[in-house]
């Protein structure tokens, strides 16, 4: 007796569980109807992220990663993160850059802390979109400067839907649309054709 006990009581739980879940969803898919449709991106996307580009050239949507290639020029390693909160990032890890590879810092890197902050939003997902080394440990203060200069503490965005570069600036067009504000005419004289047959 107690042997089909269990049997039948997995086939009601599981008619239960079909039964059960035959609701409608307020998109108009229904179960039974093949697989749920996925997520928007908006709908997964709660909190704030950074876009990474470690093994990945298109970049991808991460957040408190270990290993991070912030921008062309700088990347992290490493990293643990004391707080990751919609507005700001505290971590600490290993830094390195093309504004050190001359020092071989790829394979002596930097032992930072770093802080991600002011985020933005692209298709609906948050951003950090600056960064600030706030401590350098051992850094020289010219490397730290070159550092600095390289990316100016802005780290890279993801291209919004349509555009093709993830940097904020080479994603800015001109005023009239045209990205390098170049006129239409490309003699650049606007003025109408004075060799005109009459």
């Amino acid at each position: 007796m107690k042997r089909t006990i269990a049997p039948v009581l997995l086939v009601a739980l599981a008619l239960c569980l079909s039964s059960c879940t035959d609701e409608v969803d307020p998109e108009g898919w229904q179960s039974g109807e093949g697989p749920a449709p996925s997520p928007t991106a908006e709908e997964t996307a709660d909190g704030t992220f950074v876009f990474n580009r470690y093994q990945d050239e298109q970049g991808y949507r991460d957040e408190s990663p270990e290993t991070y290639v912030a921008t062309e020029f700088t990347s992290f390693s490493g990293m643990s993160w004391d707080e990751w909160s919609d507005e700001i990032a505290r971590g600490s890890g290993s830094m390195a850059g093309s504004w050190c590879l001359n020092l071989d810092c790829d394979e002596d890197p930097y032992q930072v802390d770093v802080e991600l902050g002011d985020p933005v939003e692209v298709d609906g997902v948050s951003y950090f979109s600056t960064y600030e080394v706030t401590d350098a440990g051992d850094m020289p203060e010219d490397i730290r400067q070159g550092m600095e200069a390289a990316d100016e503490g802005r780290l890279t965005l993801p291209p919004e839907s349509g555009t093709g570069e993830g940097d904020p600036e080479a994603t800015a067009e001109s005023e009239d649309g045209d990205p390098d504000g170049s006129s239409e005419d490309p003699d650049g004289d606007s003025s109408p054709d004075e060799d005109g047959d009459d």
